[in-house]
C-alpha cells in the first residue's frame, strides 16, 4: 500500500511540474484546428465524386417520361 501511495505522489508530481493540464489543453487546441481543414478536403472530395451521379439521377427523375 505504501509503495501505491509513493507512485500515486510521484505521478502527481510530475504532472504539476510538466504542466500536463496545459500541455493536453495545446494538444486538444491545434488538434480542433487540424480537423477544420480535414474536413473541408474530405467533404470537397466527396462532393466532387457523388456530384455527377447525383445530378444525373435528379436529372432522370425531373425529366417527363414519353
Amino acid at each position: 500500500m505504501r509503495n501505491a501511495s509513493l507512485r500515486l505522489r510521484y505521478l502527481l508530481n510530475r504532472c504539476v511540474e510538466d504542466r500536463l493540464n496545459a500541455s493536453a489543453a495545446a494538444l486538444t487546441f491545434v488538434s480542433l484546428f487540424a480537423l477544420v481543414p480535414l474536413l473541408t478536403v474530405t467533404l470537397s472530395i466527396a462532393s466532387a465524386l457523388l456530384a455527377t451521379p447525383l445530378a444525373e439521377l435528379f436529372a432522370t427523375e425531373q425529366s417527363p417520361s414519353a
